[in-house]
């Protein structure tokens, strides 16, 4: 939904009009609890944590569908660091976090599917390891997941390979029953927000 630093929160500016009460009140929560609201141009597209994700100290930014390009300059004006910018095609997978799971700064779980050739030639230059997914994987979004240490949850389903591939790098795998959230675009990821 959001993203924030320290004590400073990141509002969404979500594209679609249901949505967009998510952001003021969860800019509400945080200002109550004396965060301090960063906004972006109310014109730019942004969908907060769903299209941001922090690994190993890199900041990367989907776009696409739901979060325009454009929020990337916006973003690190804000953060005062560099944003990747990664192209997403797919218009199943419009968030980056649907496409791109990080077990570690070194590790990531990606669906290829869901990038363009550009976006997944910087995750090649980018990270060391990466696994792949397969058509078992992607029906139930299997990069999105919560990795914690050595503990990865992702949702019941994924194919034998990746479990395999997950835990033959030292994870343990928890597999939760997603299937009524999936129907709306989501999974496990999708039901949580990462407080650093």
């Amino acid at each position: 939904m959001d993203l924030f630093k320290t004590t400073f929160f990141i509002a969404s500016n979500f594209r679609y009009e249901q949505r967009r009460a998510e952001s003021t009140l969860a800019s509400k929560y945080f200002a109550k609890r004396n965060f301090e609201i960063a906004r972006i141009n109310p014109s730019i597209y942004y969908e907060g944590e769903g299209d941001h994700l922090k690994i190993g100290g890199v900041h990367y930014m989907g776009y696409g569908k739901r979060t325009s390009i454009k929020a990337a300059k916006e973003l690190s004006s804000i953060l005062n660091e560099e944003i990747i910018p990664l192209e997403l095609v797919n218009p199943y997978f419009y968030h980056l976090d649907t496409a791109l799971g990080p077990l570690n700064e070194n590790t990531i779980i990606v669906n290829k599917n869901s990038f363009s050739p550009e976006g997944l030639s910087i995750l090649n230059e980018r990270f060391t390891d990466i696994i792949y997914t397969n058509e078992e994987d992607n029906r139930v979004m299997a990069p999105n997941l919560l990795a914690w240490g050595k503990d990865v949850v992702m949702a019941e389903g994924i194919s034998s390979d990746l479990e395999e591939a997950v835990t033959e790098r030292g994870f343990t795998v928890h597999k939760v029953l997603m299937t009524e959230f999936l129907k709306g675009g989501g999974s496990i990821k999708c039901l949580s927000l990462r407080i650093n």
